[in-house]
């Protein structure tokens, strides 16, 4: 495949709350992890965002028991907007910390 038809998705998610179902939440991370993808979350807020972090995967690999694997590449990167939101240049660089160049 040529480098100029090669396809890459950034999944941007603004969220306020936490998540529902967070073992078929981590289940799809781990099958998104061996596609071109990236997901964004970006806290809005000031909820608890304890589960976004452990999405994140940086103080530990993310792992599906229902699916009995860790994630092949760390694919999430969670921002929490409240901490970064007078600093544009840190927000940006926080953002695209996982995004591959």
């Amino acid at each position: 495949m040529s480098q100029f038809n090669q396809k890459y998705t950034v999944c941007l998610i603004l969220t306020d709350g936490i998540i529902n179902d967070l073992e078929k939440t981590i289940d799809e991370v781990i099958k998104g992890s061996t596609l071109p993808l990236s997901i964004i979350i970006v806290g809005i807020g000031l909820a608890d965002f304890e589960q976004m972090e452990a999405l994140d995967g940086d103080e530990a690999p993310l792992f599906s028991r229902t699916l009995n694997k860790y994630a092949q590449r760390d694919i999430v990167q969670f921002v929490p907007f409240r901490e970064v939101k007078n600093d544009p240049a840190r927000l940006t660089k926080m953002v695209l910390n996982e995004v591959p160049r």
